[in-house]
């Protein structure tokens, strides 16, 4: 509490009188913190931008070679749009290297499902879960 005055309203009246009066001196002392602060973080803008560009751009490999695409994604949304739960951690999915801007928001699970359902060897990896899933089940049942 500030020294003579008991109640919060007349803090916050204090609290508001007091930077109409002192404004230019507060925004003078503003402008020097900022000032100070970005001496002492030159390099913060500059990460600020690559991880913008990383965000927006896509590592692609082709022949062997690390590409980077330029990518203007879809709106992201709060839910995965395949299960539809909703998650703070999405994933950009897209299936044609030639085109990455078509793509969707995916959670960690159902993206990992995608990855597996573009998989070349889909019907082969069906194929062997099953099986382990059989032998799993019978060696479980047998005595």
């Amino acid at each position: 509490m500030i020294k003579g005055i008991k109640s919060s309203k007349a803090v916050k009246e204090f609290v508001h009188l007091y930077k109409r009066t002192h404004s230019e001196q507060l925004a003078e002392e503003k402008r020097a913190s900022r000032k100070k602060w970005h001496a002492e973080h030159p390099d913060y803008n500059t990460s600020y931008h690559r991880a913008y560009a990383r965000k927006n751009k896509l590592t692609l490999h082709r022949d062997g070679k690390r590409v980077v695409v330029q990518v203007r994604k879809r709106w992201r949304p709060e839910w995965c749009e395949l299960c539809k739960e909703w998650s703070n951690r999405l994933d950009y999915h897209h299936w044609d290297d030639e085109n990455p801007s078509l793509g969707l928001w995916l959670c960690t699970r159902c993206h990992r499902f995608a990855e597996a359902m573009d998989r070349q060897d889909r019907e082969l990896l069906m194929d062997r879960y099953l099986f382990l899933k059989s032998r799993v089940e019978g060696a479980l049942r047998t005595p």
